[in-house]
């Protein structure tokens, strides 16, 4: 596939979200550690845990400068080079995976570990980010946050079994971690044949363990959004049940855009807003009605595709192993053009926004019914998988 070349400091919101979720929990872990007996040192994690950032990072820094085996205080810089809001910036990342590293020695213990794992993902430098959550289970084979961020992780490659069994994992040592809920039913969701239903589910559990958790907003709309999608090809639902179900959707959707109205990718996800309204329409049609019935009739002619426009697999997905499958379910007007683009599964790293434009560049023969063109709702599915790179010569 061909390749397009990211702005290296946008994030996707998946990873963004995660990102979020990681400091919450680093922050949770680090008041639990001893104070140190540096005065500048107590100044600048009281100023941290205050919220003062800024002035924390300079108390820290000159802490750090007065005494080079102060582990609380490289620790705590590390957290304050890189909280969530603060501009990213590459010089950033790389002194505060120094911070930590400095800290691990110091005093090896798995937040440390976690915290060089937590800036290796914002850099996108996500095989050593594994690495360094590893080191963090070595120290504490029990370290929660270190587990559930494996599991999201995992998610990146396609890795559905092994994210669902390590997010299993974590649940079983804190069944209250949202986390590892959001990585259970991001699988589930992310298999071909998923059931929508049990997404939704773990979806609400993480919500119900924090209320405030973005990726499981963003996932029980992405579940609902199937539900409803299914119920489409299924002739128990009626009209009206499928409107309802697309409302439960479209609340969901606005309810994820108004608690966080600086998301990344807020753009895409806005955009789908628009596509659930020509759902509303589609499904008031006259011709939908039958549609689930008379699907598999002699009389139907499905939609054929005379144009797949190829997607592009970023760079910014290559270099972060991201692996997967992005559906995008559209309708096929009677003239053949497609709109209606929602998203079913997405993936980050701009391979959601590669899909989409893929997809509504695709041109069909439309379907018929006794001959007559109609208007039908299909899947197009993008699957983008790393290519290995290919030598030049081979040594002999």
């Amino acid at each position: 596939m061909p390749k397009h070349h990211a702005s290296a400091t946008q994030l996707s919101a998946v990873a963004a979200f995660i990102l979020g979720l990681l400091s919450v929990t680093i922050d949770g872990h680090a008041q639990q550690t001893s104070t140190p007996k540096s005065e500048e040192a107590e100044r600048g994690i009281r100023l941290y845990l205050a919220g003062e950032r800024d002035q924390a990072e300079e108390a820290l820094r000159v802490a750090v400068k007065r005494r080079q085996d102060d582990a609380d205080a490289w620790f705590y810089l590390g957290l304050t080079l890189h909280y969530p809001g603060r501009s990213p910036v590459e010089g950033r990342y790389a002194e505060g995976i120094q911070a930590f590293k400095t800290a691990a020695v110091l005093r090896p213990e798995a937040s440390a570990w976690y915290g060089i794992g937590r800036d290796l993902t914002r850099m996108d430098r996500i095989r050593e980010a594994l690495q360094a959550y590893e080191l963090a289970l070595g120290a504490d084979p029990g370290f929660v946050p270190a587990i559930s961020a494996r599991a999201s992780l995992f998610l990146l490659s396609n890795g559905l079994s092994g994210a669902a069994a390590t997010a299993e994992r974590a649940l079983k040592l804190d069944p209250g971690n949202a986390e590892a809920h959001w990585v259970v039913s991001m699988a589930q969701l992310r298999q071909v044949h998923c059931n929508p239903a049990e997404a939704l589910r773990a979806a609400k559990l993480a919500l119900q363990t924090q209320p405030d958790f973005a990726p499981a907003r963003l996932l029980k709309y992405l579940a609902l959004t199937n539900i409803f999608i299914n119920s489409l090809s299924d002739a128990k639902f009626s009209q009206e049940e499928q409107l309802l179900q697309l409302a439960d959707a479209t609340a969901a959707l606005e309810e994820f855009l108004k608690q966080n109205p600086t998301a990344a990718e807020g753009d895409l996800w806005r955009g789908q807003l628009e596509s659930l309204l020509t759902y509303a329409d589609f499904v008031g049609r006259p011709e939908a009605n039958t549609m689930a019935n008379d699907l598999r009739s002699s009389a139907i002619r499905m939609p054929r595709i005379i144009h797949r426009e190829r997607s592009e697999y970023t760079e910014k997905a290559r270099l972060a192993d991201v692996e997967g499958l992005v559906s995008v379910s559209v309708i096929v007007d009677s003239n053949g053009t497609v709109h209606g683009l929602l998203v079913l599964r997405p993936l980050s790293h701009g391979l959601t926004e590669s899909a989409l434009e893929a997809a509504s560049k695709c041109r069909f023969e439309p379907a018929t019914r006794h001959g007559h063109p109609i208007s039908m709702r299909v899947e197009l599915h993008s699957a983008y998988m790393q290519q290995p790179a290919i030598p030049k010569h081979r040594q002999r």
